[in-house]
């Protein structure tokens, strides 16, 4: 629980702007502050944050959300490109590339040239991100651990 309050109060939190990256903790003052790498992979196994990039993680329920907001009106093999992702999920450029890198990877839409076509739009069973939800703690608002 104390790691996922830090990690929760350092940044890694449902809120679609609060993309996370793990930065070089050669400073002390960093090192105290950031999560290490190992804690982030915990999270990542437990399915509580999703690698997006090497370096770029999200909340588990950012990514659904942002996954329905990113396929909302969408039906299986219509597009969308980078222009309509930065619209849907109010990322930028740095950011939606691999947040579509990583629905490509979970199976939700196809790269072809500068568009993503949408292979299935609904909530899927099998989607690392569909794990259920964590119970939230009352006087936190913390998912209990």
């Amino acid at each position: 629980e104390a790691l996922l309050r830090k990690l929760w109060n350092s940044g890694l939190e449902m809120g679609a702007s609060r993309l996370r990256t793990v930065p070089d903790c050669s400073s002390r003052t960093a090192a105290q502050a950031i999560p290490r790498r190992e804690q982030i992979d915990e999270l990542c196994a437990a399915g509580i944050a999703i690698p997006l990039d090497r370096d770029l993680f999200i909340h588990r329920e950012a990514y659904e959300e942002l996954v329905k907001a990113t396929l909302d009106g969408l039906k299986a093999g219509e597009s969308l490109d980078m222009a309509e992702t930065k619209a849907r999920t109010g990322f930028s450029r740095k950011y939606a590339i691999p947040f579509l890198n990583r629905m490509e990877r979970d199976g939700w839409v196809k790269r072809d040239g500068d568009r993503r076509i949408v292979l299935k739009s609904e909530a899927r069973s099998d989607s690392p991100s569909s794990k259920p939800a964590l119970p939230r703690s009352p006087s936190s608002g913390l998912p209990n651990t």
